[in-house]
């Protein structure tokens, strides 16, 4: 039994408790051959007394094919494994949730209503409406790789495969019914949402001493992709599919599709309310030198209902690279990180700017035209129309701000000189040591605010210069 914490809440004081029974069973035949079985039974007071216990299994299997006769007589493998494993966990605690009665109807007195000689009377509202069934949110996780040892431990790599689905999610289904029948609270929770998380991740470090030089480099990537497969929503039928957050990833930016600046004669053609040729944008007046966005839904409006994914926040590739190179008693670190495959929206002061705020110097760019003062970059504007007021159809997410935040760093690099021993038994010290550290030194990007490291606070470049000793 495991206590995992204790609340005091108006006076009442509660401990919340949990059961947890373990069971691991492993089994190695022949040194070739690895089976390991896990079981775990647990128990959750958030849930109705039917569904209080759940049963978590997994297994995983593994073949050390390097133990294998056929693959003994060849020296260059070290090392071979191939390794799978699947298993089903539980929990009682949602992302956006944790709440004991869920499977209750929970009242509370509010409001009066009058009846008979006008006396008002206290009534009762439903502020929720429980589920006896609601459970467990699982997770399906299925793993599979391989491991391997080259050239006498020169070369290590390891591949794994991953799938993760989490499903049963805590929600309520507030799409399915229609608004006129007055808020959410009569709806249940119910187990239903549905995500799916896959991807690999590889790993590979080379050592190899050549005479009084020893080079190490280890490097690693992991690539994720997160898919929300069930998720409540609208139905927004045929034509509309791309309106729909089910099949898509979890960190998509939703946002308009950029189609250029608008020309005068466009913005004429929407002034003049027989002409249908171009479609009519519902985020205010616009002029010539504002963004333009293309009709999804080929309704001659465009709104809300023309955005789609157009990115996501969160990388889909992350790289890192340790390099470490010995010369004698001189060794330098290098620490290389980078990301790849994720977005931003430039939606702050430095690119949303109107009024009396500070102008950057790339709005030079901007679209003018003045034919009185000879400017014109109707043809050369990479920025809309500047004004005095916060633009609601320009400063909207879309893919005109859109950017890839893809960036190589250097987090870290260090250039150490060991003393050697025999200079330091004369002065009781066993290791002496002197360093120099270079922190943030340097980051490559297409993004601007990556480079520069600007972001909530300022970053910090930081030089050390140090020594360490060992009595």
């Amino acid at each position: 039994m495991s206590l995992l914490s204790t609340y005091k809440q108006n006076n009442f004081i509660y401990t919340e408790k949990a059961l947890n029974f373990g069971l691991r069973a492993n089994y190695i035949f022949d040194n070739k051959y690895v089976a390991e079985v896990d079981g775990m039974l647990v128990a959750s007071p958030r849930f109705s007394k039917e569904n209080r216990w759940g049963f978590s299994p997994a297994v995983g299997l593994g073949w050390i094919i390097s133990e294998e006769d056929f693959l003994k007589s060849v020296d260059k493998i070290d090392f071979l494994k191939l390794k799978a494993s699947y298993g089903n966990t539980k929990t009682d605690y949602d992302d956006a949730l944790a709440n004991y009665y869920l499977y209750q109807n929970v009242y509370n007195v509010g409001g009066t209503f009058n009846y008979g000689d006008g006396i008002g009377q206290n009534n009762y509202m439903n502020v929720q409406t429980g589920n006896q069934n609601i459970s467990w949110v699982q997770r399906n996780e299925l793993n599979a790789g391989i491991e391997t040892s080259l050239f006498n431990k020169v070369l290590f790599m390891e591949v794994n495969y991953f799938h993760s689905t989490r499903f049963d999610e805590i929600q309520k289904r507030t799409n399915t019914y229609p608004q006129f029948m007055g808020g959410t609270d009569f709806i249940a929770y119910e187990n239903y949402a549905e995500r799916v998380q896959q991807g690999f991740e590889a790993d590979l470090r080379f050592t190899k001493q050549f005479g009084d030089f020893r080079l190490s480099a280890d490097f690693n990537i992991i690539n994720l992709v997160p898919i929300r497969t069930l998720i409540d929503e609208l139905d927004y039928g045929p034509g509309h599919e791309y309106r729909q957050r089910q099949g898509k990833v979890n960190d998509a930016i939703w946002g308009l599709v950029a189609d250029g600046l608008y020309t005068q004669d466009e913005i004429d053609k929407i002034n003049d309310p027989l002409d249908q040729t171009v479609s009519k944008p519902a985020f205010g007046g616009v002029k010539a030198g504002d963004i333009k966005y293309v009709d999804l839904d080929n309704n001659n409006i465009i709104d809300e209902n023309d955005t789609k994914a157009i990115g996501n926040t969160q990388p889909r590739f992350n790289y890192g690279l340790r390099l470490t190179i010995d010369y004698k008693n001189l060794s330098l670190f290098v620490f290389g990180a980078a990301e790849t495959g994720y977005h931003r929206i430039m939606s702050n002061s430095y690119n949303w700017v109107y009024g009396e705020m500070k102008y950057p110097a790339y709005l030079v760019n901007r679209w003018a035209y003045n034919p009185a003062l000879n400017v014109d970059t109707r043809a050369t504007a990479t920025y809309p129309r500047l004004t005095t007021k916060n633009n609601t159809n320009n400063f909207r997410n879309s893919t005109f701000w859109l950017t890839e935040r893809d960036y190589f760093s250097i987090p870290a690099i260090q250039l150490t000189y060991a003393v050697p021993h025999k200079l330091l038994s004369s002065i009781f010290l066993k290791q002496f040591s002197v360093y120099a550290r270079v922190d943030n030194l340097l980051t490559l990007s297409k993004d601007k605010y990556a480079t520069l490291n600007v972001g909530s606070s300022p970053q910090l470049r930081m030089y050390n210069i140090g020594i360490k000793a060992g009595f």
